[in-house]
């Protein structure tokens, strides 16, 4: 039953506007190889680094060959792998039951289904996992050779999210970090020898550079961060409040392990559990994107902390049980399957504005100054080239090493005080096609604008084309 919703929940998120960053870049590597200058945009001479490159060819190898329903799947395999991943976890520290099962199931569906979809965020959840996993049987049988696995598991993550690759090491030593005398928690002795977990870091850090940006791909986290994500207003750059369900759920994930600690009052805890779920929770708190990883060491410290509690499970009511919610659930999919194929039919918006896209390429005009923002992707997917995409940082200096084009960005449009700041920025540029969301700032500008002509006026966007070109093509 668990299973169904999320299939259902998942149809209708497997994609957003990144999906077709991912696709563009998956199709220019297979095609032509990793590009180290940016084959997007119009713009010559900008770096570039994908630092999510081998998960983009995933992508669209599977897109190229089965369309939407390969990512489908993919998300859906993403979200199984989680689910086992953390039950592996609950069996190997004694909480092999039921119970456990749809705890870790329903908290994931509940408060972290919109994160199961294409971008790589869910993979960077299995590898940490994996680790976390391999790391707590090490503790449990002792034999170092565990922490070999380790080694691929960093080379994983610096190809498929190499943004994240620094987490790895930050988990570790929740692991290697000494106990801390509190009142509060009773921590065990480390029953096992930390030095393992030291030398593993050696391999770990130096298959970091197995990729095709090298240092790049190592410094990307740190060099793709800067005030101008924070002044774009990027949602998922924000940090919850007690206003959003995120910030409400931080609030009750405290009380509930206030309870837990409660309830394990007489019990000793690992300190590595408790330093991930502290860590996690910092991430949690500094932005919205991490909730993610924050809902990880939740799942995880319950997960510790309901080892001790008894259920009795009575096997047979148990079956029966699994058999009637599979045929529930297979039916709930059956009814849906016309809306799962509809979701896969991709609709003229703004962030998929294909009629913008149809009236460039019939004027034969990719190559040209085409202003787009976060919607650029769907343009790249087309193989039209764009001013930016999605992927802001791309467009920082610090990233591309030529020029801060997302500076002028942030500084003509999104601080713009006047319609001379817009005109300044459409100087700047010479930009031959315009794509404006209807009713921002921007839109009224361009209506209202003499050197151009609106071409295209769909439900969300107008695509406007500068009357000297459009003089000339008639």
């Amino acid at each position: 039953l668990i299973s169904s919703v999320v299939i259902y929940l998942v149809m209708n998120n497997y994609g957003d506007n990144d999906m077709w960053f991912l696709l563009s870049s998956g199709k220019e590597i297979v095609q032509n190889g990793i590009p180290f200058e940016n084959p997007f945009t119009y713009i010559s001479g900008l770096g570039i680094v994908i630092q999510q490159w081998l998960w983009c060819v995933l992508t669209w190898v599977l897109f190229d060959n089965f369309g939407g329903y390969g990512l489908f799947a993919l998300c859906i395999v993403l979200y199984f792998l989680v689910i086992y991943l953390f039950c592996k976890i609950a069996k190997i520290n004694g909480s092999d039951n039921v119970f456990v099962f749809m705890v870790v199931s329903l908290l994931f569906v509940t408060f972290g289904w919109f994160f199961i979809n294409v971008r790589p965020t869910m993979v960077t959840v299995v590898l940490l996992l994996w680790q976390v996993y391999m790391m707590d049987k090490y503790m449990k049988e002792g034999d170092w050779k565990i922490l070999l696995w380790l080694i691929p598991i960093s080379l994983l993550e610096i190809n498929l999210h190499s943004s994240l690759w620094s987490m790895h090491f930050l988990f570790i030593i929740a692991y290697i970090f000494p106990n801390i005398k509190n009142k509060a928690v009773k921590f065990k002795t480390k029953a096992y020898s930390i030095k393992p977990f030291l030398l593993i870091m050696i391999p770990m850090f130096l298959v970091g550079f197995i990729n095709p940006y090298g240092i790049d791909g190592i410094l990307y986290l740190f060099n793709s961060y800067g005030n101008e994500l924070n002044e774009l207003g990027i949602k998922e750059l924000v940090s919850p409040s007690m206003n959003d369900p995120m910030g409400v759920t931080l609030w009750v994930s405290w009380l509930i392990a206030a309870y837990v600690i409660f309830r394990n009052k007489d019990k000793e805890w690992d300190s590595s559990i408790i330093y991930l779920f502290c860590g996690l929770n910092i991430l949690g708190v500094m932005h919205a994107r991490n909730y993610i990883y924050y809902l990880l060491g939740l799942i995880l410290f319950i997960i510790y902390g309901i080892r001790n509690i008894c259920f009795d499970i009575n096997v047979k009511g148990t079956k029966i049980a699994s058999i009637v919610f599979l045929i529930l659930s297979m039916a709930f999919l059956v009814s849906k399957a016309s809306i799962i194929e509809d979701e896969f039919k991709i609709k003229d918006s703004y962030d998929t504005p294909i009629k913008a896209v149809e009236y460039i390429k019939n004027a034969g005009a990719e190559n040209s100054n085409i202003f787009t923002e976060f919607n650029g992707g769907f343009f790249e997917y087309s193989g039209i080239k764009i001013f930016i995409d999605p992927r802001p940082e791309l467009y920082m200096e610090k990233v591309n090493g030529s020029q801060d084009i997302i500076k002028d960005y942030i500084e003509y449009l999104r601080h713009a005080n006047s319609s001379d700041d817009y005109a300044k920025f459409l100087d700047k540029y010479n930009f031959e096609y315009l794509t404006a969301y209807k009713g921002s700032g921007f839109g009224i500008f361009m209506e209202n604008n003499k050197d151009y002509q609106m071409v295209v006026d769909a439900e969300e966007y107008q695509l406007y084309e500068r009357k000297d070109l459009l003089c000339s093509r008639k």
